[in-house]
This record gives structure tokens, sequence and C-alpha cells, in this order.
């Protein structure tokens, strides 16, 4: 008797244990943290857990590593205002490089029993920008004739609104498809999501004999995926070779990167979605392939000069509900799938900047080969004085008199 008793205790308590830590865990009833959200740490948990796991649900495009990866000299110290913010708030990795030299190198010791360096980091939609710098690669390689091109030569958008829409309408936001699709509520018609499916599934259902309205800025996650996979559709098979030249030869990863793939359907319907997994170091290593190519001129660099240039003032409802106080608003001009134009910086720097959900940043300062790379689990940091202040003057404030 004394014996059952003992074993009822026992299960009562590992019970109420389970049933008090689960409690500590707030579900948002959705896939991400909303950014108004102020998470505790078992919240972020769980969540950094559905992220970095969710490409098991999907298949890849991938490149393998590359065995002799780009390196970077080092010249580290300790930040106080990255180790304040890796205390207080959800930072999982801040990287500073300054002429090809690591300056800053800080994880979040909080969740490294969750990530480290092999960690494959989600891109959230900085997966949008990397499409672009893959387009470029097509580009030059005579995959796609250029960023004027019109994509209706892929069978699957010709009964849609895309169908006379060239690849530049796509990369700046501009295809005309503000009435169809946005990216806080997916397709007005149906409540889809554009990234859990194919483009020929929206193509033959929402989007069928659409037709475009007047250019303007509408951000969303249905022209990025067109251009991915309009580039996978124009390599006739030859995709991951494209992506091993990028990834493997020209960044030289020390690990291999990828985008998810639906696994349903036909390559031809246009299985590929933006959203991007490598290594911390590895989005570091494509961050530096860009601006050297950006300094050196090469074709590549010319494309993204291009696209620079091609930029537009953002405009229209999506900068009256985004944050006020995010880069997304902060960031006044869009091209080429990147965020210019901060509103306090120079006018004449060459700037652009990777941006995705829940805090995802990556910053590149072609003038003053400056990058700061940032991954976290939660949108809860200083980015103006972490990323923002520090692109801008190369220091840390150390109040906001500095």
């Amino acid at each position: 008797m004394i014996a059952k008793f003992a074993r009822w205790c026992l299960l009562t308590s590992v019970l109420f244990l389970g049933f008090t830590a689960q409690a500590q865990v707030q579900d948002y009833q959705r896939w991400s943290i909303p950014e108004s959200a102020s998470p505790n740490q078992d919240t972020l948990e769980f969540y950094l857990q559905r992220y970095i796991s969710d490409p098991k649900k999907y298949g890849q495009y991938s490149s393998p590593a590359n065995a002799n990866p780009r390196t970077f000299t080092r010249s580290v110290k300790t930040e106080p205002r990255v180790a304040e913010a890796m205390k207080s708030s959800a930072m999982l990795s801040y990287l500073l490089a300054e002429g090809g030299e690591i300056k800053v190198d800080s994880m979040n010791s909080r969740f490294t029993h969750i990530v480290n360096d092999q960690t494959k980091f989600y891109s959230m939609s900085m997966g949008k920008s990397i499409s672009a710098y893959v387009l470029g690669h097509a580009i030059c390689a005579k995959i796609v004739p250029s960023l004027d091109h019109k994509v209706g030569d892929w069978p699957v958008l010709e009964r849609t609104l895309y169908r006379n829409a060239a690849l530049i309408d796509l990369v700046n936001m501009r295809a005309g498809d503000q009435r169809m699709v946005d990216e806080r509520r997916g397709f007005f018609k149906s409540g889809r999501w554009p990234n859990n499916f194919s483009v020929k599934s929206f193509a033959d259902n929402e989007l069928q004999d659409s037709d475009p309205d007047p250019a303007y800025f509408n951000y969303n996650s249905v022209s990025p995926n067109i251009v991915l996979n309009y580039v996978i559709y124009r390599s006739r098979g030859n995709f991951d070779q494209l992506m091993k030249q990028i990834f493997h030869d020209k960044v030289r990863v020390a690990d291999s990167v990828f985008f998810l793939k639906q696994t349903r359907g036909q390559e031809s319907d246009g299985l590929a979605r933006t959203t991007f997994y490598a290594t911390r170091m590895d989005y570091l290593r494509i961050a530096q392939a860009m601006l050297e190519d950006w300094q050196a001129d090469t074709c590549e660099g010319r494309f993204l000069k291009e696209v620079y240039a091609r930029r537009a003032v953002k405009q229209g409802d999506q900068m009256q509900y985004g944050n006020p106080s995010g880069p997304f608003w902060a960031f006044r001009g869009y091209g080429g799938f990147f965020h210019t134009d901060y509103y306090n910086f120079n006018k004449n720097r060459n700037i652009i900047s990777m941006d995705g959900y829940g805090g995802q940043m990556i910053v590149i300062d072609f003038d003053q080969s400056r990058i700061v790379a940032v991954h976290a689990v939660h949108n809860n940091y200083d980015w103006k004085a972490l990323i923002a202040d520090v692109i801008d003057t190369g220091k840390f404030r150390r109040s906001f008199w500095d």
C-alpha cells in the first residue's frame, strides 16, 4: 500500500510539473510570435524550436558545403551594448564585420542549449533578398535575359495577372496585385497563405483569369516565390547546379544552405518558396559576397547596382499598419527585394537591408565595407542602436546623447 501510494505521488508530481511547464508557454494560436507580444523564456524557446524544425515538413533546393569556406580575419571585442541585449532580449546572434574582419561576434547564452554555430537559422523575409541575388546570378549566366524580361513565357502564369509582368515589377513589389494578396492576410479571396502552396495552385485558383491593376507597392510573398520559381523554370533542370555555383563556388559556405520546397506537386508547378536556411556565419558569408560583388563591379555587382538605382519609395496602406518603430517603416525605399533609404542615413550612402519577421536583419554598407547581421526569435531589441547606428557610424552609442 505504501509503495502504491508513493508511485501515485510520484506520478502526480510529474504530471503537475509537466502541466506547469506547459502552462508557462503562451500559444498565440498562430505560427509565429506577434510583433507586439512580450513572450517569456519558455514561450521564446517553444517558438524557436518550431522555427528551426520547420524544414522537416519540406523538401529542399540546396547547395553543399565548401571544404574550403570563405574565412574572415578576426579582431573580436566584447561590446557591452550587445552583451546587454543578449541578457534582456530575444536576440540570438550578433555579427559585425568591417573590411572582411569580424569585430563583434556574440551568441545569446540563454538559447545555446537549442542553437549553436551549426544551427540553420531561418531567414523569414530575408530569403526574398537572397532570391534576388540568385536572380542576379541567373541573369549573369544568361539563364534569364534581363530585369526587363517578362515572365509570361512560363505557362503556369499565362492566365494570371503576372503574364505581362517584368521581373523588375516583381522584385520591386509593383506587379499590380494589390487587390488580390498582401503579406498580412494572404489571398483575400480564400485566406490561403502563398508560402504553403505551389505557384500553380494559386495560379489555377485565386489568380485564374485575373488582370493587373496599376503599379503600386504591395509587399507580399507571391512575387518573390514567382521570381525564384521562374529562375528554376528557366534553368531547365539545372537549378541545383546554379545553387552550387552561387553558394558553394562563390560564397564558399561552410555548411549546406537551402530554400524550402513544397512536397506536393510536380517541379514544373513551382514548388520553391523563398524561405532560406543557413548558419549564422554563412549568412555573413553571403552578405560579404554581395559586398565584394558591388565593390568589384562584377556582373552580379552591376545587378545589385541596377536594382538599387531602380528602387522606388514605399507607399500605401502597408505603411499605415506597419510597426512605426520597426525597420520596415524606417527604410523608406524598396528595390530588388531589398529595403533601402533609411530615413536617418545620408542620402548618398549606398546601403541595403534584408529584413525578416521577428528581428532578422542583415544590413550592408557598400561604401564603408560594413555588415551587421542579426538573428532573433523575437524583435524586442533596440535595432536602431545596435544595427542602424552602428552601420551609420561604425560605433556603439554609450548613451542617448552620443
